[in-house]
Formats: structure tokens, sequence, C-alpha cells
């Protein structure tokens, strides 16, 4: 039995035409001075381990250092201890040791720059790695470098935050701008939608300290009592406001003679909520609240419901839903589609409904940390499937929406301008919804299965074939162009000068000539790459069906070979996708993680596997790393 695809749902009717939109917040003046903070002690650390002699020390004499050949099984092993020896190495302007190059197939310049990745892996080696040899010394400054690693908050039981932190990462995905964000995206919507909107706001916590306790617990994090909170003090539709979660549920006095009047008013308790005026809590069984706040979201009486996840994901059914903003952290496949789940089901009785789902991201860029939720963000989207931006085709990915965002954190030094475009950029989106279930056919129809494959991307200019030979080409051209250029400059002069026919030929010939053997060394070079790689797509099916042929061999796949294809297309940018057909959605991503571990850049995997052939007497050859799948049993290779 396989696994119905979204997009198979929607051509059947049974799911709504959607889309996502990303909601871009700066993080709060607080939470950005916790992180400058957090980024001053590690550049703090990081200076005075730089001028501390027993730490270079340590690093100069390691043995992988030193004897790297006695070694050699203990580095392929960890390789990135070693690199980040080299680093520092490096960036002290230390002699490196030539043998330890070689045995990483290294030169000088290949060496990273001492960033702070290789600063983790540095320290990170040093405090746990089992192969620096101390002395008695050297011991104790290790064991006095974790005191002060704890002290300073860097190091808690085995967990160096030197280049991520869980402690940042939980702070921006709860941070309290995205509170403001949701009543943006409210107001948003409902200027939209007016009327017609059944908007669902699904948070990871309640957050309700405030009103179980009289003290003053300061700022708070995300959850759905702040953005209730929010709501019914600025929405223009407070009365339409409600909460729904295990704990606490509130509802505005107007809905509480239609909450009487239902068949389990009896069971429910209304109590007026001292904290927020105009509002009063719900108490009773929680299936007879859930059952009585669903039903007055179905008839339009409540246009707005915060909950929890936990509450409203698995379980709860209200097809009317056609806005959702997802303020939580979640990231798993399941509960990601179960929350996103939640509004894009049709309607039956609106079966022209479309949904939109609003995904929160907290940014700062001058932070190290600053782009963490961002980056969680990325991942998320590669965990369901939606209508691409560009194109008519069904994708997933965060590509899709081919949001400006990336380029503007990468371009703009004013985070408030890329988080203003973004937002501006998702709003114009947003506007022309009407236009989705249109959008959403027309996709459908390139695809007459209406099933959606999981596929890899190869960009042009990233993958080092195309990336080689295009530079390659570029310099070549360049150096051959402004060489003729030069030569026919010069003969134009020697002709007014000598005005003689014979003379310019010969010295133009002769000019050319310069210039041909001058560059002919890179000419070779250039028809020998094309020679043994191109065309780009014809060695990615090749590597592509010997995949499925190896994932077949070792029954990872049930489906008949004879049923199965590898497919590759060409993207408008030069981009090369490469995705299996025939077989199940489940083989179809299991064949896309695995090409794509094939076609990535050789790190430090178990086995590599030579591509040979020949071509015009010429022998071609190229390396690839042994999937993980199969790389686990040597008899797989």
């Amino acid at each position: 039995m396989r696994k119905i695809s979204v997009p198979e749902l929607v051509k059947a009717e049974t799911l709504c035409a959607h889309q996502d939109y990303i909601w871009a917040v700066d993080v709060t003046a607080d939470e950005k001075a916790k992180m400058y903070e957090f980024d001053g002690r590690v550049k703090q650390l990081c200076a005075h381990l730089l001028c501390n002699e027993a730490f270079l020390e340590i690093c100069q004499g390691h043995k992988w250092l030193t004897e790297p050949e006695q070694h050699a099984h203990e580095i392929v092993k960890q390789p990135h201890v070693l690199i980040a020896i080299l680093s520092l190495l490096k960036h002290k302007k230390i002699q490196i040791p030539r043998a330890s190059l070689m045995l990483l197939d290294l030169e000088h310049g290949d060496i990273p720059r001492l960033s702070r990745y290789w600063w983790q892996k540095l320290v990170e080696g040093m405090l746990f790695s089992s192969s620096y040899d101390l002395n008695e010394s050297q011991h104790l400054f290790v064991k006095d470098l974790k005191k002060q690693l704890r002290a300073s908050e860097l190091l808690y039981k085995r967990e160096l935050m030197l280049e991520h932190s869980k402690r940042f990462e939980r702070s921006l995905s709860l941070s309290v701008a995205k509170i403001k964000g949701c009543l943006d995206i409210h107001r948003v919507e409902l200027k939209k939608r007016k009327a017609s909107l059944r908007q669902v706001i699904l948070t990871d916590y309640i957050r309700d300290e405030a009103i179980s306790s009289d003290r003053n617990i300061g700022e708070v994090n995300l959850g759905s009592w702040p953005v209730f909170e929010k709501l019914a003090h600025q929405s223009e539709i407070k009365h339409d406001i409600a909460m729904l979660t295990g704990r606490l549920s509130i509802i505005h006095e107007s809905k509480l003679e239609l909450i009487k009047n239902e068949d389990s008013g009896d069971k429910l308790t209304l109590v007026p909520l001292a904290h927020l005026s105009g509002y009063a809590e719900v108490r009773g069984p929680l299936n007879q609240l859930t059952v009585v706040f669903t039903k007055l979201l179905c008839e339009g009486q409540i246009k707005t419901l915060v909950g929890t996840r936990a509450l409203l994901g698995e379980g709860w059914d209200a097809p009317v839903v056609n806005s959702l903003i997802l303020a939580s952290s979640v990231g798993s496949f399941m509960l990601t589609n179960q929350m996103r789940g939640r509004a894009i089901r049709l309607d039956k009785k609106n079966k022209e409904k479309v949904s939109s789902v609003w995904h929160l991201v907290a940014l700062d860029k001058e932070s190290h940390f600053g782009l963490i939720d961002y980056a969680n963000l990325k991942k998320r989207f590669f965990t369901f499937v939606g209508l691409a931006e560009k194109g008519k085709s069904i994708e997933s990915g965060f590509e899709r929406l081919d949001s400006k965002l990336a380029s503007y954190l990468e371009s703009t030094e004013s985070l408030k301008f890329a988080v203003y475009a973004n937002n501006k950029q998702m709003l114009a989106r947003f506007k022309s919804i009407d236009r989705l279930s249109s959008k959403w056919k027309e996709a459908l129809i390139v695809d007459k299965s209406g099933r959606t494959l999981p596929s890899v991307e190869v960009p042009k200019l990233k993958s080092f074939k195309a990336f080689h030979l295009k530079n390659t080409f570029k310099y070549l051209i360049q150096e051959l162009l402004l060489g003729t250029f030069s030569v026919l400059t010069a003969s134009a002069s020697l002709f007014k000068k000598s005005h003689s026919t014979k003379i310019t030929l010969w010295f133009l010939a002769g000019g050319l000539g310069y210039v041909f053997v001058k560059n002919l060394p890179k000419t070779i070079k250039a028809v020998r790459i094309a020679l043994l790689h191109l065309p780009i797509d014809g060695s990615l099916k090749q590597i592509g069906k010997a995949l499925l042929e190896a994932l077949s061999k070792t029954k990872h796949l049930t489906t008949p070979m004879r049923l199965l294809d590898v497919k590759t297309s060409q993207g408008p940018d030069g981009s090369l996708n490469i995705a299996l057909t025939g077989g199940t959605f489940y083989e179809s991503s299991l064949f896309a993680d695995n090409i794509a571990e094939v076609l990535a850049s050789i790190d430090n995997p178990r086995y590599l596997v030579v591509r040979e052939g020949h071509f015009l007497g010429m022998a071609r050859k190229d390396y690839h790393a042994v999937p993980t799948i199969m790389g686990v049993k040597k008899r797989f290779c």
C-alpha cells in the first residue's frame, strides 16, 4: 500500500488549494542584547586561547600533526580534528608539516579559515577527543579550561556552544516578537477575507503564568495566552476571538448565551476573567469544550481560535479553517503535516475554499546565532510539498517559494530592510490568493498522475564539474579575445606605418599563432574536462541508474525494477533535476536522499566508489561517496 501524496489529494478534491507564506520578525532588543553578550564571551574565549602558550603547545604537539603516517587510520575517522589544528596554525602563521597536508590531500591554500565552526571542532577535540596525548600540566590546563567554559555558560555537560547554541535556538523559536507577528498576519487576513475568515493560531505552550500567579514574571515567551491577549486588546473583531487549550479556554462574554444553549452547555462553567475585561473562562470536560468551540468556529461565531498544537493537532477536525498561523517550533515530518492539515482540508460546504499557511521566523543578522530560526524553517520545508511560485510545478523545499529573504540576508546590511522586503513580497502574493486554485490546476495538468516525486536539484554553478568547466572557458575566451584584439590593433598600426599588406599579414599570423600557443595548455584542459564529463545530464542519469540498481540489489526497494525509471530534467536557470519514477513515495524519497549523498562533496564517507569509462580512447574517471544506507555493510559496496 503506497502513501497518497498531497497533490493527488488536491486533484481528487480531498484537499483544497493552498500556499505557504513566510512572515519575518526582528527579535526584541532584550533578545538581541543576550545574544550579543553571549557572542562577546565566545570572542573573548577565542582571543584568550589564541594568545595562550599552553593551548598552542598542545595543538602543535598533537601526534597527528607530528606523526601523521603512523595515525592515518585514526585521522580518517576524525579528520576534522586535524583540519581544525591546521586552521589554527595557518591563522597564527606557524609552519605546517608537509606530511599532514599530504595525508589529507590538501595544499596550504585549501586549509579553511579559522571560523567559529573550526573553533568548535578545535576546542571540542581538545576537551573530548582521545587523540591527544597530554602530560600532567596539559591535563591541568584542559581541566581548568572546562571549568572556565562552564562558568561562562559555553559548556553544558558535553555540549560546547561556540558554533551552535540550543539555548538560542529555543529562544528565537519562542521569540516575543512573534506575538506581534501573529497580530500583523491576523490583520492582513481579516482585511482580505473579512467575514469569511476562519483562522487558527497554533503555539507550543500556553504561557498563562501571568494569570495563574500574582507575581510579576517579566517578559514572557511565545504562547497561546500572550497571543490571545494581544489580539483581544488590538483586533478589530475582539468579540469573535477565542482561546482553546488543555488548561485554559476563553471566549468573549457576548458568546456566553450561545454556549449555554448548546446541548452540553449545562456541563460547562463560565467564570469572568479578571485579567481581561469582557472575556470569560469556560471550564468543563475538555472533550465538551472542544466540541462547543469547534462548532462555534464552523458557524462563524468564532473567527480566530488560538490554541496549542497538542490539542488542535492530531484528531481535531474543522474543515472550515482557511487561515493557519504556525507560531510553533515543531519540525518533524508528522507533526508539521498534521498542523498544516488543519487548514488544507476541503470544506464540502465551500468547495472554492483556498487556504493560507503562515510560518513565522525570528531574525537577527548581527549575532552569530541570529539566523538559527531561519535555518530551522528551511529544514521544515523539506517535510512537505506545495505549489512553486515559479513555473507550473509542485515541489518540496524552501526554494519553491522563491523568497527573496535569503538574498536580502546575504546582501543587505540592514536587517529591518530584509524583514520589511520579505513581508512586502508575501503580502503582494497573498493579495492574489484568489488565483491559487487555477495555479494548482495548471500544475496538476503538467503531471497527469498528480504525484510529486522527491527529487534532487544539481545547481549549474555549484556543481564542481560545471563550475570548473565554466571558469576554464571563461578565462580562456577572455585571454583569447584580449590577445586577438591586441594583435589586430598592433597590425592596423603597422599597416599605417609601412603600407605593406604582406608584412602586416605575416605579423597578424605570427601574433595570432603566439596567442594560440600561449593559451594551448588551457585550451587542452578545457577540452579534456569536456571529454571527461560532458554532457552533465548524461553523467547524472548514469549515476542515478547505478544507484537504482544498487538499492534494488540491497533489498531497499519493493517495486519491481521494470516499473522504475530515472528521470532527469533541466530548469530554466540551467540546473538539473533527477528523480525516481514508477515507485512509491517512500522509494522516491529514499532515492532522492541517497543521490544527494552521492553527488555531495566528498567529506568523510566510509567507502568511495570509482566511476570509470572511455571516450575517444581517453580514460574517464570520477569518485563518489557510497551512501550511508549501503556503507553500513562492506558487501553492499
